[in-house]
């Protein structure tokens, strides 16, 4: 329920993400120091425990040389096993005891059966020496281990050790074991850790309380655009949502939404005007229809009146039917639910047929109907729909041209379009009437005193062209003519 809102969603996604990366930065940080200050004591007892190994071997050389110069002896003297060497061991632990060099650290010095020969004593611990450390100066490596020991008042003290042998003959003639308290050391990464335990709950609940606020500041122009979008109702759709002055997703969305109820308010508005005009060119049949039955029934009339009646109530009727199949076949072009029959389709072939079709009407009107195509030129389209197309612009052509006039058709190829012009010297259009002449319904003002359908064939034309991948379009002049234009691709 809680992560239902995207202020939650957000605020949940954001803490989780925090808390992840302080925990990986803590765990790498905290690994990372712990590792190199244990890499540092290494190098540490390492330094001591070759500098002490070197401090012995010095005072061992100088003693061999007293002895030398004294007594008549082997030169190479031997330290395993030699009473004189722990000797000198012991007597330099004693001067050596406050040197720098043992500052800090604990040693321990072993023969090569493990028992100490000299000791700083600082700290009790056993005897911890690898039993292979003797065996061959091939195992002359630093060996590092890690004990709890206790201190002397009853705590356990935790320590590195590090032991490293003196080979002499391939055989190890001592052993220095350097210690040294990790005290410090662990108690550096203890607070470490404790500093991190309390920094990242501390950091969680104030990005908690900064992000509860961020949210709110962000989100508060969403609130704004939902409480009006719930003030907007079908008699209040010109109401608009303010655009905030940024330029982030939130303005994105208030001008989407804006634009959907620009769309929404033409929908409506069409809708509206497509019920009135319905109900407009409804009204006027069904009016006949029952002035003339009206009529009828007032008094008992011929057979011949009778027919007459019925044969105008028929025709009425007729128009209806066309009216309602003209509007079903628009509102399934609308849906994009017609399917085209396409193939080639030769239009100088079909406009031929058509004026063919036509020429009794114009020659009726005294008006001049003629093709002007210099080329053949073949389109992928409908044969029957298009048919329509041209004959509805045509049949509009001859009926608003007076007698005397001239419509003619003009077929071009324009480069990937078939350009088909329909022109006439007719009564013209006004630019009032001219941005809507193909919508449905819709009368120009020079129509609507002429002979004029129900103002759907043009709506039904460029529905039937735009199905075709193709355009239409419309130049006119005033008591001038006019021309329709009809594109289709190639």
């Amino acid at each position: 329920m809680f992560l239902k809102s995207i202020r939650h969603r957000i605020i949940f996604l954001y803490l989780t993400i925090l808390f992840l990366t302080f925990t990986i930065f803590g765990t790498i940080l905290y690994n990372t120091v712990k590792k190199k200050s244990y890499n540092d004591i290494n190098d540490l007892l390492l330094s001591k425990a070759e500098g002490i190994i070197d401090s012995i071997e010095a005072s061992w050389e100088a003693e061999k040389k007293s002895l030398l110069s004294l007594y008549p002896v082997e030169k190479n003297i031997s330290r395993l096993n030699n009473i004189n060497f722990e000797k000198i061991v012991r007597r330099w632990l004693q001067e050596k005891m406050n040197d720098p060099l043992l500052l800090s650290i604990d040693l321990n010095i072993y023969n090569p059966e493990g028992k100490i020969i000299g000791s700083t004593g600082k700290l009790k611990i056993k005897p911890n020496i690898p039993f292979n450390l003797f065996s061959s100066a091939e195992n002359n490596t630093p060996y590092f281990a890690d004990f709890s020991i206790d201190d002397g008042s009853g705590e356990l003290l935790r320590v590195r050790t590090l032991t490293l042998a003196f080979f002499e003959q391939n055989r190890a003639s001592y052993v220095v074991q350097v210690i040294f308290p990790l005290t410090q050391i662990i108690s550096f990464l203890n607070h470490l850790r404790l500093m991190f335990l309390i920094f990242l709950p501390s950091v969680l609940v104030f990005s908690f309380i900064a992000s509860i606020i961020l949210s709110r500041v962000t989100l508060n122009p969403i609130n704004e655009i939902m409480n009006t979008i719930h003030k907007i109702t079908a008699e209040n759709l010109k109401l608009r949502i303010k655009i905030p002055d940024t330029k982030d997703e939130v303005k994105k969305l208030a001008d989407t939404f804006n634009e959907m109820l620009d769309r929404l308010e033409n929908a409506f508005l069409t809708q509206r005007v497509f019920i009135e005009d319905l109900t407009h060119e409804l009204k006027t049949p069904l009016a006949i229809m029952k002035g003339e039955i009206e009529v009828t029934l007032k008094k008992i009339r011929s057979a011949e009146d009778y027919e007459s009646i019925l044969r105008s109530s028929l025709e009425e009727v007729n128009k209806l039917i066309r009216m309602c199949e003209d509007m079903l076949l628009l509102a399934r072009f609308e849906a994009r639910a017609v399917e085209l029959e396409k193939k080639p389709v030769e239009l100088v072939d079909l406009f031929q047929r058509i004026i063919g079709d036509m020429d009794i009407l114009a020659a009726q009107k005294e008006i001049n109907l003629f093709l002007e195509a210099h080329e053949k030129v073949t389109v992928t389209g409908d044969e029957i729909k298009l048919r329509q197309v041209f004959i509805n612009l045509l049949d509009n052509a001859l009926k608003f041209t007076p007698p005397g006039g001239q419509v003619s058709v003009r077929l071009v190829r324009d480069k990937s379009w078939a350009r088909i012009a329909v022109a006439d010297t007719g009564i013209g259009i006004t630019p009032q009437d001219l941005p809507h002449v193909f919508d449905r319904f819709y009368h120009s003002r020079q129509a609507a005193t002429e002979e004029a359908g129900f103002g759907l064939g043009l709506a039904i034309a460029k529905a039937i062209v735009e199905a075709h991948q193709g355009k239409i379009e419309v130049r006119s002049e005033l008591r001038q003519g006019s021309t329709f234009t009809v594109f289709l691709p190639l």
